[in-house]
């Protein structure tokens, strides 16, 4: 399969007069192949088959937040990787999107959202190892459960999140069978913790099924972090750029990816856009692809 560019449906969301039908549509007006399914309680394989028919968007890798270290909450873990596999497998997908949930994992150093972007200078705000083994663990059995409906979980790595830094990332997949959790790596967000992204997807390009696409403004990631400044007031302060607008390499990323015989989902995502609209922001980063 031949790679396919998705647009994600986040940005839509910020805006007051969001719904998923009219994010689908102006995805589809801006030229995209497809958009990640929403894994919603109220869709049904169904109603997203009509939506995205009637738009002409393919259904590209959903996506899944969870709150892995906590062992309480390990069986409905695993009831959600079945439903959505399930779901997913349903609509031709073989990929999903699985990541930390962002806004309650906190460290000695308080919540990961108060402290984002600036984890590698500060002592003990890393995840705690009883909570990366417990993490590790959970997605492990949350991959053996989605692979059993046919679906590879791709680990996705989130600021803000209980895994942000290289160094959690990293001990993360050693603490994970590769046979079982995958990576769909954002390029972004990587950035956002300090990493090298293109470095990154040299690294691990063989395990890599899918990617999010992104781009963030690096001088405002320094003054942030100078300043420190928590996940929100990033993302208030102009953070996430369009494609070619900030400062990560994502032409690099991508090349890196393709030069490794990549073959999937890169689905373009900016989480808060300074354009007029949406559909703006879509549209120029769908340029960006065109421009290669």
């Amino acid at each position: 399969m031949a790679i396919q560019l998705g647009c994600a449906l986040i940005t839509w969301r910020r805006f007051p007069d969001f719904s998923p039908e009219r994010a689908l549509a102006e995805i589809a007006r801006a030229g995209y192949a497809g958009a990640p399914v929403p894994f919603l309680p109220e869709w049904d394989t169904s109603h997203a088959r009509a939506v995205f028919e009637r738009v002409a968007l393919k259904h590209a890798p959903g996506y899944y937040g969870g709150r892995f270290w906590r062992a309480d909450l390990r069986g409905a873990l695993l009831e959600d990787a079945r439903r959505w596999a399930a779901f997913s497998t349903t609509l031709g997908l073989t990929e999903m999107f699985v990541a930390p949930w962002v806004g309650d994992y906190a460290t000695p150093r308080g919540d990961r959202k108060a402290v984002a972007g600036r984890l590698g200078g500060l002592a003990g705000a890393l995840i705690q190892p009883d909570d990366l083994a417990r993490f590790a663990d959970a997605l492990n059995a949350f991959g053996a459960a989605t692979l059993a409906e046919g679906v590879r979980a791709c680990f996705h790595n989130h600021a803000g999140s209980a895994i942000e830094h290289e160094e959690e990332v990293e001990a993360l997949l050693a603490a994970t069978d590769p046979a079982l959790v995958f990576l769909g790596p954002d390029a972004g967000h990587l950035a956002f913790a300090g990493a090298d992204p293109v470095a990154f997807a040299r690294r691990h390009a063989g395990r890599i099924l899918a990617a999010h696409v992104k781009d963030i403004d690096l001088g405002v990631r320094a003054r942030g972090v100078a300043e420190g400044w928590d996940y929100d007031t990033f993302e208030r302060n102009g953070l996430f750029t369009e494609l070619g607008e900030g400062g990560v390499d994502v032409a690099g990323f991508v090349n890196a990816l393709t030069s490794s015989g990549f073959s999937g989902w890169l689905i373009v995502e900016t989480d808060t856009t300074r354009k007029p609209s949406a559909f703006d922001s879509a549209l120029a980063n769908r340029r960006f692809f065109l421009a290669r």
